[in-house]
């Protein structure tokens, strides 16, 4: 059991200087999400059970609970994530993911055996802050229990030169109000299923919620 203070993967865990891969394995956090800020001294505020910011750590059957704010929030770096238990996170959300920890071969591998009662109507959230970076980037579909998590981003989703974007099929994606998802240049793979369709829309299901998909050049 880890409490209080959360765990920091950036080139370190916790306060000890890590050289090789990290690895935590039927690991337990609860309670944590003191400020980061304060913690560490860092730019900004920040409030997690388990943050990634580099390499490439392994967590499988970890357990996240509780947190004073959110559960997992990967900023970067190459992590694995598996058998998860995020539950009851309610002050943030239960998995938080940024463009860079999106950009690794991992990403479709994430998997969670328990995603529930967490804040913000139980999405995982995606926070582009700006274009996404060049390269391969694959939005995950979480599917516990046989239901799909949806993934909620709070600004518009921009795919340039040099990016291609992969939404996997099944997934679920809300746009947060005026916000939507914008081609100019780069490739989307949107291929769903008739049996596993995506679904692109806003949480508060009236027309007119969000902006919709905008191809400035290339095409879906």
């Amino acid at each position: 059991y880890l409490h209080h203070g959360g765990v920091v993967n950036n080139q370190r865990l916790g306060a000890n200087r890590v050289t090789t891969q990290s690895e935590l394995r039927y690991v337990t956090v609860t309670n944590a999400g003191a400020d980061y800020q304060q913690m560490a001294g860092a730019l900004d505020h920040d409030h997690f059970g388990i943050r990634v910011d580099a390499g490439s750590p392994i967590l499988d059957h970890v357990t996240v609970s509780s947190s004073g704010g959110d559960g997992i929030h990967l900023v970067g770096g190459q992590p694995t994530l598996t058998n998860a238990v995020i539950t009851n996170n309610t002050v943030g959300y239960g998995l938080v993911f940024e463009p860079d920890a999106l950009t690794n071969p991992h990403t479709s591998a994430f998997t969670a055996t328990d995603y529930s009662g967490n804040g913000n109507t139980n999405r995982v959230l995606i926070k582009p802050n700006g274009p996404l970076p060049a390269g391969v980037i694959t939005l995950p579909n979480l599917v516990v229990s046989g239901q799909s998590i949806p993934v909620q981003t709070d600004s518009t989703i921009v795919v340039g030169f040099g990016t291609t974007l992969n939404i996997a099929a099944g997934a679920t994606m809300n746009f947060a109000g005026n916000q939507g998802l914008q081609v100019d240049g780069g490739t989307v793979n949107a291929a769903g299923t008739a049996l596993a369709p995506i679904t692109l829309s806003n949480s508060l299901q009236y027309p007119g919620s969000w902006l919709g998909v905008y191809m400035r050049s290339d095409s879906l």
